[in-house]
């Protein structure tokens, strides 16, 4: 019975921790290859944007994606808060080479 109990308490405590190895590294997010969102508002003071996917279009937080405009790539972004169908994300200033705006494409 004891075995039993601490069997169950050591697999309670592994899926604990490989939930917080996938916030912890980003680059275990995995989202759907080729998805698309826009960005529906830009506040380049704050450094954020939010964007018109989430979690019921596969957005997940720490995810990472690139902003584009036309054909140029403009920055990267970090999903953070993510809802059911919006999400706000970070910009992350040490890819961005122009001001993110509202109406810019992302893509994972």
């Amino acid at each position: 019975d004891n075995l039993a109990q601490v069997e169950e308490e050591r697999n309670s405590l592994d899926a604990q921790l490989k939930k917080c190895e996938g916030e912890l590294n980003p680059s275990t997010v995995t989202m759907p290859l080729g998805t698309k969102a826009k960005i529906v508002y830009a506040n380049a003071d704050w450094n954020f944007v939010v964007i018109d996917i989430g979690s019921n279009q596969g957005a997940q937080p720490t995810a990472e994606m690139i902003v584009h405009r036309d054909d140029n790539m403009i920055g990267k972004i970090r999903l953070s808060a993510v809802r059911d169908d919006v999400t706000i994300a970070e910009v992350l200033p040490e890819f961005q080479k122009e001001t993110v705006k509202e109406g810019d494409n992302v893509l994972f």
